[in-house]
């Protein structure tokens, strides 16, 4: 059963085809329109783990909605910046429309729990999806938005689920003004002065660290890096960017978005030079960005919180080499910025690596 936008309610028979890894090969949609049997089917060149949104009528034409993430559907589908894709039943065929000319009063309406989750229930070949199944089935699913979602937040949660997944950022539609900013902080990078660091002191004594201890409140792990706790409010989102090369998906920088609506640019891309992206830090009118280039070598970005860059530093650590025996680049434990001086606190230990700190080095950065 699904509740349409008019409030009636259309009985619709569903089928999906899996593969053993639970990926869906093939599905359909099944209902009667003005006295007609009509079929959706989707037959993807991708094995995919996700299924229809929505259906509902736009006049007398049914509808579909369904979403698209990930590289395979994202380009079979060039690429849509809302992650979803919609069609329109139109002369008895099936033909995709633009989401824009969705209704804003459609809803998700259609089954998000798998069906097998049925198996258990008593007499499950007996059981008839009502609404009121659809609602005790929704309780248990956690992949995405739920029953009742409208056009607008399925939009947002598709198109913002990362790097590797959502098409806007697998591969972002034009922007002069992104485009022109992310290659004036390239250009800011390359002219960028190296500052030595000063080793303050060395810590050679081993610190045993309690389970509170061994995981240093650097903010919330984004994939791509640390997002400090006090951007909550500033910075929407922390990602890595990849593009394809070869048919193989490499890295291509990172690049964090501005929640301001006033942001001279909400999405601010950083150049990859083979760095790592280390975390994001805030304190209210300043965002900073900080890269591990190599064991040695620190990138430091400042931007304005309206997205305005307005320094770029590289940053050598004297004696970075002597914090482990091996090839190991030591973790950046701790890093606070005050009065345009840096402190940076790199070691050996902690993490998920030991529950021990075998050796601290206490860096003093003075900015310019």
């Amino acid at each position: 059963m699904v509740k349409l936008q008019d409030g009636s309610i259309l009985p619709i028979t569903r089928s999906a085809t899996r593969t053993k890894g639970q990926a869906i090969s093939h599905q359909s949609v099944t209902f009667e329109s003005q006295g007609e049997s009509v079929t959706w089917e989707d037959h993807h060149k991708w094995l995919i783990d996700y299924n229809a949104k929505v259906l509902d009528f736009i006049g007398k034409d049914p509808v579909i909605v369904l979403p698209v993430y990930r590289d395979g559907p994202c380009a079979e589908y060039n690429y849509p910046e809302e992650g979803l894709v919609a069609f329109r039943y139109r002369k008895k065929e099936w033909e995709r429309i633009p989401t824009k000319e969705l209704p804003q009063s459609f809803a998700l309406n259609l089954l998000q729990s798998e069906p097998h989750e049925l198996e258990h229930w008593p007499d499950p070949q007996s059981i008839s999806i009502t609404l009121d199944v659809k609602d005790r089935l929704q309780e248990r699913y956690l992949g995405g938005p739920l029953q009742g979602a409208s056009i607008a937040s399925m939009t947002k949660y598709y198109s913002s689920l990362g790097p590797h997944d959502s098409c806007v950022t697998i591969r972002p539609p034009p922007d002069s003004k992104r485009d022109a900013a992310r290659t004036l902080n390239f250009e800011a990078l390359n002219n960028a002065k190296t500052i030595q660091a000063t080793l303050e002191d060395v810590v050679t004594t081993p610190q045993k660290l309690t389970n509170e201890e061994r995981y240093p409140k650097r903010g919330i792990w984004t994939g791509a890096g640390y997002l400090g706790n006090e951007c909550k409010g500033i910075v929407e989102r922390l990602e890595a960017m990849y593009e394809e090369r070869n048919k193989l998906s490499t890295i291509a920088g990172y690049q964090f978005y501005l929640l301001n609506e006033a942001a001279t640019n909400r999405q601010v891309q950083l150049p990859y030079v083979g760095d790592s992206m280390n975390r994001l830090m805030c304190d209210g009118n300043n965002i900073y960005a900080l890269s591990r280039q190599n064991k040695s070598a620190l990138i430091f970005y400042h931007f304005s919180n309206l997205g305005e860059l307005k320094r770029v530093i590289k940053i050598a650590l004297p004696d970075a080499e002597k914090i482990r025996n091996d090839l190991g680049w030591g973790d950046i434990w701790n890093v606070k910025l005050l009065n345009d001086e840096l402190k940076v606190v790199l070691v050996d230990g902690g993490g998920n690596e030991s529950d021990v700190l075998n050796r601290q080095q206490i860096y003093k950065v003075t900015l310019e």
